[in-house]
């Protein structure tokens, strides 16, 4: 059963399959009796582009599944947006197996290319699944001999590529989450408000680093917590001028950073004056 728990130790060889893996190159041009020695190399970049789509559509569906609750999680987005990181990752390694690919000329694939008739790239059903899970719409494709995009699978994996055109994509849902994001008032929840206290523990917490930090003395730690978070809106200039006569420049960054960080915060939170918040926001964009 494939579920049984493995009697012995696990062995690598066994965990990857790699009998199975290592024995899936089978050249054509072998089995016509001329091997071509690159259609090794063209089998093994198409069977690690396929293994790499896997991959992709493992974590686009996870993301997928994330943005079709509702609400979606806070938490939730951030490993969703991990997870489309490492899909941009695995696409810079897709790109870069071009140059593999490319190291074969021309001539040397013309060595089989004759025995791969009538296979070909348009027929990979995760390519096509991973377009549509995106967002690709079959209005925007280029029809290929004026015929769907989908003529040249199977029966059966034509059906499993149209099956997710049905099925929300990546842009639907996200459209979908923007929409409903941020709920300035629902119900009991008043979004400015509960953005008010998150920045007050932000800057409460903040006050605890300084005044526990051992490193500083006691004047340099009055001195960072009242030009960056008692007076946020003191420029990062002036920190900086007063920061340098107290011989504070290992915190000179930070304190620079956090300045510009806590006076925007507070400038979009606080009830100021457009004309106040105007003046606020000049001194730090001009830092």
């Amino acid at each position: 059963m494939q579920d049984e728990k493995p009697s012995g130790p696990l062995y690598y060889a066994d965990y990857l399959e790699l009998d199975r893996l290592l024995s899936s190159q089978r050249m054509q041009s072998a089995l016509h009796g001329r091997p071509a020695h690159d259609e090794m190399l063209f089998i093994i970049v198409h069977q690690a582009y396929e293994l790499w789509f896997k991959q992709i559509l493992w974590e686009l569906d996870a993301v997928l599944a994330t943005f079709r609750g509702s609400p979606v999680p806070e938490e939730a987005v951030g490993q969703a947006v991990l997870r489309l990181g490492r899909v941009v990752e695995i696409q810079r390694i897709l790109i870069q197996q071009v140059d593999v690919l490319e190291t074969m000329t021309p001539l040397d694939f013309l060595d089989f290319r004759d025995d791969l008739i009538p296979a070909s790239g348009f027929q990979s059903v995760q390519f096509r699944l991973i377009e549509n899970k995106l967002g690709m719409r079959r209005s925007d494709r280029l029809q290929f001999h004026n015929t769907p995009y989908t003529s040249r699978f199977t029966e059966k994996d034509a059906a499993r590529v149209e099956a997710s055109e049905k099925e929300p994509s990546l842009f639907d849902l996200i459209e979908g989450w923007l929409e409903r994001t941020p709920f300035l008032e629902f119900g009991d929840f008043d979004f400015w408000r509960e953005y008010r206290r998150a920045v007050d523990a932000m800057l409460a917490a903040d006050r605890a680093s300084i005044r526990n930090n051992p490193t500083l003395t006691e004047e340099e730690k009055t001195l960072i917590v009242a030009c960056a978070v008692e007076q946020p809106f003191t420029t990062p200039q002036e920190i900086k001028i007063e920061l340098d006569l107290h011989c504070a420049t290992r915190t000179i960054d930070r304190v620079l950073i956090q300045a510009g960080l806590f006076g925007r915060v507070a400038i979009r939170t606080y009830p100021y004056t457009e004309a106040e918040k105007q003046k606020m926001s000049k001194a730090l964009n001009a830092a």
